[in-house]
């Protein structure tokens, strides 16, 4: 079975697991927010950014992280939670302060009716 690189790439994102890439940060116990230290400065997260922060630990899928998020908010439709997290998430690698876990196949797929080169 071929998979085109749209299905594959859905099923990827969904399995990806975001690590942090700096152990440099600070939850502020008083108002539940994170300052992080990046290759560009800090940055401030609110108690949503910290919230996700903590999961970006390279343990949570993003389809973990998006049921916990729909437990937490299931007044906020699936699919805006969902764009939310991947913003978010798009905005932390912009950042360089989050990666996705290493996987072997990410980036690789065929379109259907082609052959790999």
């Amino acid at each position: 079975m071929i998979i085109g690189c749209d299905e594959m790439n859905q099923e990827n994102i969904a399995r990806r697991k975001p690590r942090r890439t700096t152990e440099i940060w600070k939850l502020s116990r008083e108002n539940n927010t994170i300052t992080a230290l990046g290759p560009d400065g800090l940055i401030e997260l609110n108690q949503l950014g910290a919230f996700l922060w903590l999961r970006f630990d390279g343990l949570h899928s993003l389809s973990d992280i998006l049921i916990e998020l729909g437990d937490l908010y299931p007044e906020v439709q699936p699919a805006q939670l969902q764009t939310d997290l991947s913003e978010f998430f798009s905005y932390l690698r912009s950042q360089r302060l989050v990666v996705s876990t290493w996987d072997p196949l990410e980036g690789v797929c065929m379109n259907k009716g082609r052959q790999p080169s």
